[in-house]
């Protein structure tokens, strides 16, 4: 037995997907930076610091990605 269907919209889909290509390079720089910000406020009370102050743990950042 065949099943048979209909698409409808496809075109506006495309276009939907089209226009959104341009935008997510934007968004996944925005979330991979936001992750490493994350990982990095949760790992530094977990360094060590030593007695005579905190270099190692204030020593860490974050930069932002940079495509090409």
């Amino acid at each position: 037995m065949a099943t048979t269907f209909t698409l409808t919209g496809a075109d506006k889909l495309m276009g939907r997907l089209n226009a959104a290509k341009g935008k997510a390079p934007r968004a996944m720089e925005a979330a991979l930076y936001q992750t490493a910000e994350t990982i990095m406020s949760r790992s530094r009370p977990l360094v060590p610091v030593a007695p005579d102050g905190g270099t190692l743990r204030a020593s860490g950042h974050v930069q932002r990605p940079q495509t090409s």
